[in-house]
């Protein structure tokens, strides 16, 4: 049960004794340690030595590298409470609608919606707080010398605190109260000021009944507010009422955004990469069901934290492509903009700051944010197309850059590819977006028409033999999970797959089908289903919704990055520990709104692309931009569908 105010967080599990609470925040980092980009790390040096034939894998002058000794940056595991009730957890259920865990007929659990406090209905005296303590967390802090954890009892508060993370210490405390058992995550600058918190959060708690009503009312709210949808296909609907859930707990206003696992990180190993942002597809694909699903508001942390981390990117711009007022973000970041990692194929990757200005520029068209346009959103678009305009040589035969193709290795050419189909949908992408956002802020772009002529000359994907390439010379070789060379027909929606480009398409499609889905991952489905729906074949989007279901989440919808079916794919998690991530789920919940609703190049398309697998199914309230309201339904052959545009002028169509 993934219990979550989008900050603090409970995973609520059970063994065949005991009901389990793994506790964590999704500011819980160690920031200790830092990765650095080497001195001659810049697009030019690195150009140089790819086309010297001597790609630096590991070199310390181009790698990003960490200095020996130094703790990694990553989010932490924290710990867990433990209790033993009556009855056995088989009897235990989710209720979705209010947030509400039932771990018997009798005992509920529950998050409050606001601060950090978890109720519990039993006084549990016995109950067990114990700090993260796997071999693999131990050896990191004694390797490290961090202090260990200390317990403490005071005022009929028992806990334990850890320091020696970012200069801070983070406090794990419950009170067993009149019939029920509280329990608060909460920080402070020292251990008497981070205990002191917790004892305010514990003294203060409401009466359990009080803490249902608040779930009650914040969930009603939610799901109000979020898109109606009833599938005829019981196991899909589970999965999509699951995935929502899921979506309102990962981050609300006020909190982070969501990293790879959200704010549940699991205490029983170092977090899966650190459990940091990627911005080659998970950040993205988290946020993907936030606006079709009326939740905007959700993007407002990483709105929050793009206008934070400006200086940074900006930096990391101007270090790379040696512009002023550009925008770059590593694949791999920390929660304050640093890298994360040292996998350097990937750091100088201009599409990451690149995918996320378009998803904001989207966050724009739905809401009409005029503050965020200005402050974040338009610097953010115009600040990668610098990047990408200084990357670019301009020749009289072809325009052409180097730049990765994420995670993806050619056994010819490598890691750095010329002109790859992935950065040219995003340029074309981009300068489309300036034009647009310079025409509604009603100012000039001065560089707009050197990059519409850009564009012009750029093609809007590398081709090869009538199939889209990874990049010059680079057909897609084996089965991979990245399918960034096709993000010129999703997100770019820069090739028109039932139109001009259906041919190039439909080629490319034949040539990626006879390498297969083998090396997929779970959020590797979604992101299929979606690019089928614009790619006008319902039934293979279906097709990829039916097995994200079926192979990548468990019988509690519990969703992985591997398969937990056994010969489908080269990722297999079918045994523990399984690696959890955020980005499947909510993919899911988005590709299952786009076969039912969406918009290409400004036409709404609804009831277009309903696969076969949902079967009969009824929908309202699906958000197109500009504030308008797709619903309908099919039942059988017939299909009906209305949107509702600004100024209440429905328009009707029955198929």
């Amino acid at each position: 049960m993934p219990l979550s105010n989008g900050t603090t967080a409970g995973l609520v599990w059970a063994d065949q004794e005991r009901f389990i609470i793994t506790l964590n925040r999704q500011d819980y980092w160690n920031r200790q340690g830092e990765i650095h980009w080497g001195p001659q790390a810049g697009y030019m040096a690195l150009r140089e030595e790819i086309l010297s034939g001597d790609a630096p894998r590991y070199h310390p002058d181009f790698v990003a590298y960490r200095r020996e000794g130094e703790p990694h940056p990553c989010r932490m595991p924290l710990g867990r409470c433990s209790f033993r009730l009556s009855s056995i957890p088989g009897q235990s259920h989710l209720e979705t609608r209010t947030g509400i865990g039932f771990l018997n007929h009798t005992t509920r659990v529950v998050m409050d919606p606001a601060v950090s406090r978890l109720h519990i209905e039993s006084e549990l005296p016995e109950a067990e707080l114990t700090p993260a303590c796997a071999p693999e967390v131990s050896h990191y802090w004694k390797t490290h010398n961090l202090p260990a954890p200390v317990r403490f009892t005071t005022q009929g508060i028992r806990g334990w605190t850890q320091s020696g993370v970012d200069h801070r210490t983070i406090c794990v405390a419950l009170r067993v109260c009149h019939r029920q058992t509280v329990l608060t995550v909460v920080f402070g600058d020292d251990p008497e000021h981070a205990v002191a918190h917790a004892n305010d959060m514990l003294m203060s708690a409401p009466e359990f009944e009080d803490a249902v009503k608040a779930s009650t009312d914040f969930f009603r709210q939610w799901w109000k507010q979020t898109p109606k949808i009833s599938m005829e296909a019981s196991h899909l609907q589970e999965a999509w009422d699951y995935s929502m859930f899921k979506v309102a707990g990962m981050c609300r206003p006020g909190s982070p955004p969501p990293t790879l696992q959200g704010p549940w990180v699991e205490d029983n190993a170092l977090a899966p990469w650190q459990s940091d942002y990627h911005f080659n597809i998970n950040v993205q694909m988290a946020h993907w069901p936030l606006l079709a699903g009326n939740h905007a508001e959700q993007y407002l942390p990483l709105i929050q934290q793009m206008r934070e981390w400006m200086p940074v990117m900006n930096t990391y711009a101007e270090r790379f492509a040696g512009v002023s007022q550009g925008v770059m973000l590593p694949h791999a970041a920390n929660d304050k903009g640093m890298l994360a990692d040292t996998n350097w194929k990937c750091q100088f990757d201009a599409g990451s700051a690149a995918w996320i200005a378009l998803q904001l520029w989207d966050y724009y068209r739905y809401t009409g944010d005029n503050e965020s346009l200005v402050s974040v959103i338009y610097p953010m678009l115009t600040g990668s197309l610098r990047v990408y305009a200084a990357m670019i040589e301009v020749s009289p035969g072809e325009d052409l850059f180097w730049a990765p193709s994420p995670e993806y290795v050619s056994p010819d050419q490598g890691i750095w590819f010329e002109n790859p189909s992935f950065h040219l949908g995003f340029i074309h992408a981009l300068v489309r977006a300036v034009g647009q956002a310079a025409a509604v802020l009603q100012q000039p772009e001065p560089a707009l028409k050197s990059w519409e002529a850009l564009v012009g000359r750029l093609p809007r994907a590398t081709v090869m033999n009538g199939e889209i390439a990874v990049g010059s010379g680079v057909l897609l070789h084996e089965s991979h999970r990245h399918l960034s060379h096709l993000a010129g027909i999703y997100p770019c929606e820069t090739l028109d797959a039932t139109g001009e480009d259906v041919a190039l398409c439909d080629h490319t499609s034949y040539c990626n089908s006879k390498l297969g889905i083998g090396n997929w991952v779970g959020w590797s489905m979604p992101w299929a289903s979606r690019i089928w729906t614009r790619m006008g074949e319902p039934r293979t989007a279906g097709f990829f919704l039916d097995h994200f279901v079926r192979n990548f989440t468990h019988k509690n919808y519990f969703s992985s990055h591997n398969a937990f079916t056994r010969g489908l794919t080269s990722f297999v998690g079918n045994r523990p520990p399984y690696i959890m991530q955020l980005d499947g789920t909510a993919g899911y919940a988005a590709a299952v709104m786009d076969t039912l609703a969406y918009e290409w190049q400004g036409e709404a398309r609804v009831g277009t692309g309903i696969p076969p697998q949902l079967g009969d199914v009824e929908f309202e309230g699906i958000v197109l931009p500009g504030g308008r309201i797709a619903s309908g339904y099919r039942k059988g052959d017939h299909i009906e569908t209305h949107v509702e545009s600004d100024e209440s002028s429905p328009t009707h169509q029955t198929t």
